[in-house]
């Protein structure tokens, strides 16, 4: 019984996975592409760099720009994958 729910929840994430459209997965690799801020909030724990650096996100720059302040394409593409953030190609 465990197994099969273990089974399950990896064919929900694979399932996931694959759900991503190609214009995502080409805006998740552009340094060109536009952020969109969705999170109201900051989602991340207090006193932790990542925190920090959640805060440099505006919307309507670019990834390039949200690199140059300090950010880091790692956190670009987990933000958008959590939906803090949406990614769009100009």
């Amino acid at each position: 019984m465990q197994l099969t729910a273990i089974v399950e929840r990896l064919n929900t994430i694979q399932q996931k996975d694959t759900d991503m459209s190609e214009a995502k997965l080409r805006a998740r690799a552009n340094k060109k592409a536009i952020i969109t801020l969705v999170a109201e909030t900051n989602p991340k724990r207090n006193n932790t760099l990542s925190r920090e650096r959640f805060a440099l996100y505006r919307t309507g720059m670019t990834v390039a720009e949200y690199i140059a302040a300090g950010g880091r394409s790692g956190d670009v593409n987990h933000d958008a994958a959590e939906g803090y953030i949406t990614l769009a190609l100009p």
